[in-house]
């Protein structure tokens, strides 16, 4: 290592021979280094001149008639001849080679005192030479691989602990007195035992291993503990999910029972057609709480209720396109044919009527236009009923 008060500091590597070509590693630029080292330097002047003081005062004191005492004389000229010789002030570097093959300073400091060093600032420089194009393809593929490897050890810290929580969620679980019915006691010792086993491998031989794995393993252990969750959460909601159920298909039936009287536009065909959807999806719902009350709670449940709000959907939808649909318009009445009159009677008569017209005509139109926008609000639902009918299918969902 190179340095001098310019403030600049070179490394060189250089082989065991004498005659060795050395190779430059890294330069520095410690811009604070002249001045460091010259303040370093008074300081040392200042401390040399106090301790020169302090000896003179000790000398004063002194018997200097016997001779006894020669030898302690011969010691303080000795400590003199110590301070007025200074040593220059030392440059102290920690060097750290890095992963990536860089050479950096993490310290450097200036001075003789081992308890008051005086702390420098240090510039890394670029190398004097270019690097070639081959170092350079180097240097992106080191960076590609550093980046690579930080990569997948960020991916194996995350999977690896959620690997770690899976297993004490599942035997914590399957420990808990209010799940035991819902698995086999020789299934649910197996799993407790392989939780250990995966335990004891995660802290050894899986230790290391890579994230693809732990995915895979916990993968594994989620699919099963969803399997065993599902089963007590269907057993929990069932009872409330079923009375849900039965008081939709009640009050639907109400309602179309009602309909004779206070809809009675709603065809017979009509009506039988939604009664059949209702007593089929009836039948359907019937087997299947038969078959889930057949079977214990360990085992899959055969009712599934998300299938039971999708067909009464279906249902729903029907029934309220016929709850919602408007009365028919009365039909119009036939005009009586008026006997013939003379030919000079009926002229009069138009005449009179075109002289009327003003007064009698508009009163017509409007009649016309009533009975028009009655008859068309007759045929298609209004506005409201629309948003009536979507306010009930929104209320069935929310009810199952």
């Amino acid at each position: 290592m190179n340095y001098n008060r310019d403030m600049k500091v070179e490394l060189f590597k250089a082989e065991a021979a004498d005659d060795a070509e050395k190779t430059l590693i890294a330069s520095f630029e410690i811009d604070d280094l002249q001045s460091q080292y010259e303040k370093e330097k008074t300081q040392q002047e200042k401390d040399a001149k106090k301790a020169k003081k302090k000896k003179d005062k000790k000398d004063k004191k002194g018997d200097n008639s016997t001779e006894a005492e020669a030898p302690k004389e011969e010691l303080k000229e000795e400590e003199e001849a110590a301070v007025e010789k200074l040593a220059p002030p030392k440059l102290r570097l920690v060097v750290e080679l890095t992963r990536s093959g860089l050479v950096t300073v993490t310290k450097a400091t200036i001075g003789n005192r081992e308890n008051k060093p005086q702390f420098l600032n240090v510039k890394t420089l670029r190398r004097p030479e270019q690097l070639t194009e081959e170092q350079i393809k180097q240097a992106k593929q080191r960076f590609k691989w550093y980046k690579k490897r930080d990569e997948e050890k960020i991916k194996t810290d995350i999977a690896k602990n959620d690997f770690e929580t899976m297993i004490y969620k599942m035997k914590d679980w399957l420990r808990e007195e209010d799940n035991e019915p819902f698995v086999l006691e020789q299934e649910r010792e197996a799993q407790i035992e392989l939780m250990n086993e995966f335990e004891d491998w995660l802290y050894d031989e899986g230790d290391n291993a890579p994230f693809t794995v732990y995915e895979e393993k916990q993968k594994n252990i989620t699919k099963q503990f969803d399997a065993y969750a599902k089963r007590k959460d269907s057993f929990d909601k069932r009872p409330e999910q079923i009375e849900k159920v039965k008081a939709s298909l009640q009050k639907m039936g109400t309602k179309i029972g009602a309909w004779n009287e206070s809809k009675p536009w709603i065809t017979e065909e009509e009506t039988k057609d939604l009664l059949e959807k209702v007593a089929e999806f009836q039948a359907w719902f019937d087997n299947s709480l038969e078959e889930q009350d057949k079977l214990a709670k360990h085992e899959d449940p055969v009712y599934k209720h998300g299938e039971s709000v999708k067909k009464i959907k279906a249902i729903d939808k029907l029934f309220q396109k016929l709850n919602n649909k408007k009365k028919p318009a009365p039909p119009k009445e036939e005009k009586k044919p008026e006997e013939e009159q003379p030919a000079s009677e009926d002229a009069e008569k138009q005449e009179e009527q075109k002289a009327e017209s003003g007064s009698e005509n508009p009163s017509a139109e409007g009649e016309q236009s009533q009975q028009s926008e009655q008859s068309q609000q007759s045929e298609e639902p209004s506005q409201q009923q629309q948003e009536d009918s979507k306010k009930e299918e929104e209320q069935t969902s929310e009810d199952l």
